[in-house]
């Protein structure tokens, strides 16, 4: 069995004062059952299950991993919202953060959870992201435990602006309840 994929445009933010289409992949079974899914928020979703839409047309393919890992037992069901960015992408995952993680928690998750069928708390909801988008993923489930308990950062840019998210996490009141983290680095990229 295999999941599909339901693209949704033209998501508006009041926050962000822009729009952006998100790819939705819906797992294996979804529609022959009343089930409820956990959500995973990945960010620069064109890059996710489409080599026409994806940076240098390489995609993820990350629903043909997860239809694999699913089958196989290795991975549990979910719904993954594959979000597009817009050309300021920098800016969201950076110094507009807050606001792109209130597009995140008040605009679009609202329009997720009404549309299909998730597990909306905090414990089902996670980040994923690479790059920038590993370090926005990161802050905000640092940011906004209240919506997000886990993220991951592949390949972070932990660099960024100084190591200003280092410096943010050693400073700042550990959220309650601490958020879950996965967050790698290759072994030739400087700190």
């Amino acid at each position: 069995p295999r999941g599909r994929i339901v693209m949704l445009t033209g998501i508006s933010s009041h926050h962000l004062n822009n729009s952006r289409d998100a790819a939705v992949y819906l797992p294996p079974g979804y529609d022959s059952s009343d089930h409820r899914y956990p959500v995973v928020y990945v960010q620069d979703g064109q890059n996710l299950f489409d080599p026409q839409t994806a940076f240098n047309g390489v995609d993820w393919q990350l629903g043909q991993t997860a239809d694999r890992l699913i089958a196989a037992g290795e991975m549990q069901p979910a719904i993954v919202v594959g979000i597009y960015n817009p050309p300021n992408r920098m800016e969201e995952y950076t110094s507009q953060a807050d606001l792109y993680g209130r597009f995140l928690a008040e605009e679009l998750k609202p329009q997720i959870d009404a549309r299909f069928r998730t597990r909306a708390s905090a414990a089902q909801t996670a980040l994923l992201g690479s790059s920038l988008g590993g370090l926005v993923s990161a802050y905000l489930a640092f940011s906004r435990p209240d919506v997000f308990s886990r993220a991951a950062g592949m390949s972070i840019s932990l660099p960024w602006g100084g190591g200003a998210f280092l410096r943010h996490a050693a400073l700042a009141p550990l959220p309650q309840p601490l958020p879950k983290l996965w967050l790698d680095r290759g072994e030739l990229e400087k700190l």
